[in-house]
C-alpha cells in the first residue's frame, strides 16, 4: 500500500503597500491656534510686569509660519520656515545655531519613524517641534511644546499644514 502525502499548495503573494507618508515636502498653513490666548494661559500667575515681558518674548519666539519646507537626505535634515534661511541639521547631533535676531540656540533633530523631532535649547528653556505627517500624506501637523523656567505653565499648540 502506498501512502500519499498531500501538501497544500503554497502560493507566494506580494502585497503592494503604498509608500509611507513622509514629512519631506513643501507645506502651506491650513490652520493655527490663537497663540495670544495660549501664551496668556501659560504665563498666568506671574507678576504683571514680568508677565508682560515674558508674553512678549514668547510671542516673538512663536510666530505662526505660513509656509514650511522639510527635506531629508540621509542624516541631513533641512527645515525652512517662510522665507527664512534653511536650518540644516545632522540627525542625532547637537549644533549651535544663531537666529536672524542674533540669539543663539543649541538645536538637534531626529527622525522618529515618519516624524521629525526638532529641539531648540537656550538659557530660557526648550522648544520642541514635532512634525507629524497625516496618514494619507496630504497633511502635516506641527506640534510645539515650549518650556521655560520663567513660565509657570507649559505652552503647547499645533499648526496644521497641507501639501503644496
Amino acid at each position: 500500500m502506498i501512502l500519499a502525502l498531500v501538501l497544500p499548495s503554497v502560493v507566494a503573494t506580494t502585497v503592494s503597500h503604498a509608500p509611507l507618508p513622509t514629512v519631506a515636502g513643501a507645506w502651506k498653513l491650513a490652520s493655527a491656534p490663537n497663540l495670544v490666548d495660549g501664551i496668556r494661559l501659560a504665563t498666568a500667575g506671574l507678576p504683571s510686569g514680568e508677565q508682560s515681558r515674558v508674553q512678549a518674548r514668547l510671542q516673538s519666539l512663536n510666530p505662526v509660519y505660513r509656509e514650511l519646507q522639510l527635506r531629508t537626505e540621509g542624516p541631513a535634515l533641512s527645515v525652512t520656515f517662510d522665507q527664512r534661511q534653511p536650518l540644516v541639521m545632522t540627525a542625532g547631533k547637537v549644533q549651535s545655531w544663531t537666529r536672524e535676531d542674533g540669539q543663539t540656540f543649541f538645536v538637534s533633530a531626529k527622525l522618529d519613524g515618519q516624524r521629525l523631532v526638532q529641539t531648540f535649547t537656550s538659557a530660557d528653556g526648550t522648544r520642541v517641534n514635532e512634525f507629524v505627517p497625516s496618514g494619507d500624506g496630504k497633511g502635516l501637523t506641527l506640534q510645539v511644546t515650549v518650556k521655560s523656567h520663567e513660565v509657570p505653565g507649559v505652552l503647547r499648540y499645533q499648526m496644521v499644514y497641507t501639501a503644496q
